[in-house]
C-alpha cells in the first residue's frame, strides 16, 4: 500500500488524485462539497499534465464520476466517493474490483464509524521511523538549505 505522509497543505490530496488517475483507482474523500470539488479539479489538472483526456463528470448514486481516456487504458472512470454518506449507496456500483485510494483517512474513518464522537487518538501502520526521519538534503537533492527532507518520499 502506498502511503502519502505530508503535513496539512503539503499536497496529499493532489498526490492521491494523481495516483488514482495513473492507476485507475476510485477515491474516498471525507465529505461532500469542497473535498469532492477539490479532487475533481485536481483530476482535471492532472489529466492534462499526463496526456489523459478529461471528458467531464457526472453524478451517479450520490458520487461523482469522472470520465477519462488514455492511450494505455482506453476509456475509464474515477469514482469520487464520500465517507460521510451511507456506504450502502455505493453497493450497486460493484466497485470491489477496482482499487480505492483514501484522502484524509483519519477524517474518513471518523465519518464512517463515529460521526458524533471525537476521536482523541489513533494508531496507524506507517514506515519504519528511520525511513520517515527528516534529514538535511544531500547535494543531489534539490531543497533549500534550511529545510530537511524525508528520504522515503524522494
Amino acid at each position: 500500500m502506498e502511503r502519502i505522509l505530508t503535513p496539512r497543505g503539503g499536497g496529499r490530496t493532489y498526490a492521491i488524485c494523481k495516483y488514482a488517475v495513473k492507476n485507475n483507482c476510485n477515491i474516498l474523500v471525507p465529505t461532500q462539497g469542497t473535498a469532492v470539488r477539490c479532487a475533481q479539479d485536481y483530476i482535471k489538472e492532472i489529466a492534462r499534465a499526463l496526456d489523459v483526456q478529461y471528458y467531464g463528470y457526472s453524478i451517479n448514486h450520490q458520487c461523482f464520476v469522472v470520465d477519462l481516456q488514455s492511450r494505455e487504458r482506453g476509456e475509464y472512470k474515477v469514482y469520487i466517493l464520500v465517507a460521510s454518506e451511507f456506504l450502502d449507496h455505493y453497493r450497486e456500483l460493484h466497485l470491489e474490483n477496482k482499487p480505492l485510494v483514501v484522502d484524509d483517512i483519519d477524517r474518513c474513518f471518523q465519518f464512517m464509524c463515529f460521526p458524533d464522537i471525537q476521536i482523541a487518538a489513533c494508531s496507524m501502520v506507517t514506515y519504519d521511523p528511520s525511513e520517515v526521519a527528516l534529514t538535511p538534503p544531500t547535494t543531489s537533492q534539490k531543497a533549500p538549505r534550511n529545510e530537511c527532507v524525508c528520504d522515503s518520499l524522494i
